[in-house]
């Protein structure tokens, strides 16, 4: 799973990182910037994987995303890093460039999403994966094709209790990812009834704040916070509240406090 604590960057890629502080005292000229052209040349280099994850980064201004996208090239070489080691982070840029909806015109234009789907069963890029088919989710037929895979990812969280397995760690990331979307989330609950008793269920084990962190995302929907509730879960949330969860566990707690459902 990828985090920030996760990336190393090379001095090249510092370099890069260092000007992200004063981004916002010059954004437009920064942006037309050939610095953006060198990191997109980076990307087929020794430090792929950080310049990836600094075009994520700083893909979350408009600005930057457009110059990002105007390289030629930048998509389908993210797809290309998307079935190696650099996965994570690739996927990450994806999802942050997603914002921009000329990615929605074709997604089969690069098929990223076939790719992104298969990466929802790696421990590693299953939530970066997640979180970018959720972006892309604003598709139609993105959303459809999801859609057909959700109920494989809960039925994985139903397997045996003893362990950590990857299968499972990786399903319960991909599905936190998927629930980013609020129209793909109200799909995903609609089509898969036990969802949200699967995540329950899990409160009580190894993945407890991972799980708490996918509810955190269904309880912003009705019929999640209904389904917690009738699930005889606030016990179990309420628990997690002294503890590392203890900030998703409010913020369930939260959401169904304000549809007054308790």
């Amino acid at each position: 799973m990828l985090q920030e604590s996760d990336i190393q960057p090379g001095p090249a890629v510092m370099a890069l990182a260092s000007l992200l502080p004063y981004l916002s005292a010059d954004t437009t000229h920064f942006s037309k910037s050939d610095i953006i052209k060198r990191l997109v040349q980076m990307l087929q280099g020794r430090d792929a994987r950080e310049a990836a994850f600094v075009m994520g980064h700083i893909a979350k201004k408009d600005e930057l995303r457009e110059a990002i996208l105007q390289s030629e090239g930048v998509i389908s070489t993210l797809r290309g890093m998307l079935g190696g080691a650099a996965s994570d982070a690739a996927a990450y840029a994806i999802g942050k460039l997603s914002e921009d909806d000329s990615i929605l015109k074709d997604p089969r234009k690069h098929d990223v999403v076939t790719v992104l789907i298969g990466l929802l069963d790696s421990e590693d890029s299953a939530l970066a994966s997640g979180e970018a088919l959720a972006k892309l989710a604003r598709n139609s037929e993105v959303r459809t094709r999801i859609i057909e895979v959700v109920p494989e990812l809960v039925k994985k969280l139903r397997v045996e209790q003893e362990g950590i397995g990857e299968a499972r760690q990786a399903a319960l990331l991909a599905l936190t990812g998927l629930a980013q979307n609020d129209t793909l989330r109200g799909h995903m609950l609609s089509h898969n009834s036990v969802i949200v008793q699967a995540l329950v269920e899990m409160l009580d084990g190894p993945h407890a704040e991972d799980a708490a962190n996918a509810l955190v995302w269904l309880s912003e929907n009705e019929d999640a916070r209904k389904q917690i509730v009738e699930s005889n879960a606030i016990p179990a949330i309420i628990l997690m509240l002294e503890g590392s969860g203890g900030s998703d566990a409010a913020t369930i707690l939260t959401n169904i406090g304000s549809g007054a459902y308790i």
